[in-house]
């Protein structure tokens, strides 16, 4: 999962190294919002526990209405590598009371090595709402077997970063997709919460697709509310295809090309195929709005054991 790569920004936008949600290895990925500041208001987090408890688990809900999905590319006679993906819609809803995630795949298995991409992991911050499944299905011919008939995901929380003194609070709903063979085509489609519940107002992230994508019909897109129109900001080889329509902004790349970088070129060589988008207007607008976060973490309360713990020291 750890894909993104520390590369200049065009946009304010915080360090992407939070929610993220991704197909596989140099597909499609769209991710927003940092973790640290969550870490930083922990003790406020933690006070709702009771009211996020229902966020906590994954539940089955009908496809967005903010969400239209392409139709599915027929697979090539002469299709190569171990998969095709037929279809690969991802896309961030942007609205006053924050933003969510949307990821929908029709992927055909052409050899045993794609088996792995039934090895479902969804990872989200219950802190900024729940994580919801659209759809988990396998198509065999005719037949369309709905995984959720007789499976369910099992909710793991991981906090990968305790090296690093950190807990994240994230979850990740895991489930192994049962007897998924070469031949068949895996349908999945779910819906996380982008934002940081922190920031839960302002929208701010990035969508691109990797260098090396599999082949396959992929559909990048950014939609929000009425007056929730970020700043948008795009490298020149999606800018010149995409399209803007009520308040949607729409990339649609079928059989997307190899980018290869110069060897050993600086990172900002690989800056290919990004759509940013920020309600920050400039980096002085963090600063104004990280500030007081940090001078309120700063201040102790009267009856903070470090209070206590510091006249025990000095006695």
């Amino acid at each position: 999962m750890a894909y993104i790569r520390s590369r200049p920004r065009i946009l304010p936008i915080l360090p992407l190294d939070g929610l993220e949600f991704m197909s596989f290895r140099n597909a499609t990925i769209a991710c927003a919002a940092l973790n640290m500041v969550a870490c930083l208001v922990a003790p406020g987090v933690r006070a709702q526990d009771e009211a996020l408890s229902s966020a906590d688990t994954v539940s089955l809900r009908p496809t967005p209405d903010w969400v239209e999905n392409r139709e599915p590319l027929a697979v090539p006679a002469d299709a190569q590598g171990a998969l095709f993906v037929r279809r690969e819609d991802t896309v961030a809803h942007l609205t006053q009371e924050g933003s969510r995630s949307y990821q929908s795949q029709l992927i055909r298995m052409l050899q045993p090595q794609a088996l792995q991409a039934g090895n479902i992991a969804i990872t989200w911050n219950p802190a900024a709402g729940p994580a919801h499944i659209h759809s988990l299905r396998i198509h065999r011919g005719s037949r369309i077997i709905d995984v959720l008939e007789t499976s369910q995901f099992e909710i793991l929380r991981r906090e990968d970063q305790l090296e690093q003194a950190m807990l994240t609070g994230q979850l990740t709903a895991s489930l192994r997709v049962p007897d998924l063979r070469v031949g068949d085509d895996l349908e999945i489609a779910y819906s996380i919460p982008l934002h940081d519940p922190t920031l839960k107002d302002i929208s701010h992230g990035m969508l691109f697709l990797g260098e090396t994508p599999p082949a396959g019909r992929f559909r990048l897109q950014l939609s929000w509310a009425e007056g929730q129109e970020p700043q948008i900001k795009m490298t020149d080889e999606l800018s010149a295809i995409a399209q803007k329509k009520d308040r949607r902004l729409t990339v649609d790349i079928d059989n997307p090309s190899i980018i290869s970088a110069p060897r050993d070129a600086p990172p900002r060589y690989s800056w290919a195929r990004v759509l940013e988008f920020s309600d920050f207007e400039n980096w002085r607008a963090v600063s104004r709005r990280f500030h007081p976060l940090f001078e309120a973490a700063s201040t102790l309360s009267a009856d903070s054991p470090l209070r206590e713990e510091a006249r025990f020291i000095a006695d």
